[in-house]
């Protein structure tokens, strides 16, 4: 999978879009006219940074800086272009209400923890870490002693980048090419938009600042998700240097999403993936062809199944709904607010609440009582809090099992878990993410499924009424979650592979 074969890619999945001009004001389709714009012009500076320098991926500036620049350019030219088309009032905090920006309790105790000394006297190889990730990197490090492996951190910092003054000029042209092509699809001036140059060269001030990294003494590096610029960094660095990186997915599912974001978010960047499902099944029905490294090399894959999922999965049949009147009802939301990028993720805080709305309504008419909600925990303000409806706090699978009907407009986290218990669920498809076929098809037959326009969700809300009674069935979780024959802690499972990977990678 070269970048080549990533921006073949892109145009794939962006042939259907229409421009931006042809879509409506602030609908999905009009943030992605914009997302694929932005993203094609990454791709641009990519490829020109290698073929005139001669640079592999992990010494491209545009590679270690790709999701900052693409998800921060996304969220400035989404708001540049509301403030044009009179979209009032700004749509990003970048501070959660009434907080301070400060590490959670529980992700201070992982920090923390993080911190501690690998243990000695151990024989055999050594592992390094970097990131945070869906558990405490101290109980990895217990169970990679089973496997003679001891566990410690990697150093923040970054690999040697050459020719930092030119690759800094590519990502300046990169800005303002990029600025001038978002300008001429709304069809006015550049100099009618703010400029996202400035934030470019703080990005590379940033990696700059960072000190260049030795050769990690380690056999294997274990990261988190690769977003965070100092994580991807320390990746980067450990490639630049042989050592292999074995990247630990979240989110509960694995391979739902066909979007171009993921081939240089995560996608290709690490040599072994520790994911969720079936990877065999998966592999069979076409949705891992885009899994090998930007030398082009196959992933290694390795196979687990989230601990809360574990907890509430249920082989109990999934009953019909004859109908909501007089039913419990949990509805479990997302959030447009701490991050916003594209294409396929994007729309104003304002329209997703004006949906939230309209089907918080629409359930209490149905159910006589209002819904319960439990909303994402990373909303960054409450200012695009929905009204209307009972919150649905505590732990997460209690709140799954009082409810009789389980509601989502997103398939994320939350949906992987509503989706292994045995409740019967309704989905609202609003257009935003793009799904494998094979997923579609899973998240169809398990779900009361309705396609909803958030911009006039009528026609969507009366399909579903429509549709309920039908017969649901799950293939999803099997598919796409649980690893198959995997009786193993999720931690321990983990430790298998990276034992593994350790081995073969080496």
């Amino acid at each position: 999978m070269t970048i080549a074969d990533i921006r073949a890619d892109l145009e794939r999945l962006a042939v259907d879009l229409p421009a931006l001009t042809e879509t409506r004001a602030f609908s999905p389709e009009a943030y992605n006219a914009i997302g694929v714009i932005l993203l094609s012009h990454t791709y641009d500076t990519i490829e020109r940074i290698a073929d005139e320098h001669g640079l592999a991926f992990h010494s491209n500036l545009a590679v270690m800086l790709f999701c900052d620049l693409h998800a921060k350019s996304c969220c400035h030219y989404f708001a540049e272009y509301e403030r044009i088309n009179g979209m009032q009032g700004d749509a990003v905090v970048t501070r959660r209400a009434g907080m301070r920006e400060a590490i959670r309790p529980r992700a201070r105790l992982r920090e923390l923890l993080s911190r501690l000394r690998s243990p000695r006297g151990l024989e055999g190889g050594r592992v390094g870490f970097a990131g945070t990730t869906t558990f405490l990197w101290q109980e990895l490090r217990t169970a990679l002693a089973a496997h003679d492996l001891t566990l410690s951190e990697a150093p923040a910092g970054r690999p040697n980048v050459p020719l930092m003054g030119q690759q800094r000029a590519h990502l300046l042209a990169w800005a303002e090419a990029a600025h001038a092509a978002v300008a001429g699809a709304m069809g006015i001036a550049s100099d009618a938009l703010e400029p996202f140059a400035p934030a470019v060269d703080h990005a590379v001030q940033r990696v700059a600042a960072m000190p260049v990294l030795a050769a990690p003494k380690v056999g294997l590096m274990v990261t988190g998700t690769l977003g965070a610029l100092r994580t991807r960094l320390s990746a980067l660095n450990a490639i630049s240097h042989g050592v292999p990186v074995l990247t630990i997915h979240h989110g509960g599912q694995f391979k739902t999403y066909d979007e171009p974001y993921y081939d240089l978010y995560e996608g290709q960047i690490p040599m072994a993936k520790v994911v969720y499902g079936d990877i065999d099944r998966q592999r069979g029905l076409g949705t891992l062809t885009r899994e090998r490294t930007l030398n082009g090399k196959p992933t290694l894959l390795y196979a687990r199944t989230d601990a809360q999922l574990r907890r509430v999965t249920s082989d109990e049949p999934i009953p019909a709904i004859g109908s909501l009147s007089g039913k419990s009802v949990l509805y479990l939301p997302t959030e447009m607010e701490s991050g916003r990028y594209g294409p396929y993720r994007d729309v104003h805080p304002a329209t997703y609440q004006a949906w939230q709305q309209r089907l918080i309504a629409w359930l209490a008419e149905r159910t006589g009582s209002a819904p319960h909600v439990r909303l994402h925990p990373k909303r960054t303000t409450q200012r695009f809090k929905p009204q209307g409806f009972a919150p649905a706090g505590g732990p997460m699978e209690a709140r799954l099992a009082e409810a009789d009907v389980l509601v989502l407009d997103y398939p994320t986290t939350a949906f992987s878990l509503a989706a292994a218990t045995n409740k019967p669920i309704l989905f609202f498809d609003i257009g935003l993410r793009r799904l494998q076929p094979v997923a579609l098809d899973a998240v169809r037959a398990r779900c009361v499924y309705a396609g909803v326009d958030m911009l006039d969700p009528d026609a969507g809300l009366a399909a579903m009424d429509g549709h309920l009674g039908r017969s649901p069935s799950n293939d999803f979780s099997p598919l796409f979650s649980i690893a198959p024959n995997d009786d193993d802690d999720e931690v321990v499972a983990v430790a298998k592979a990276i034992d593994d990977a350790f081995s073969r990678l080496r």
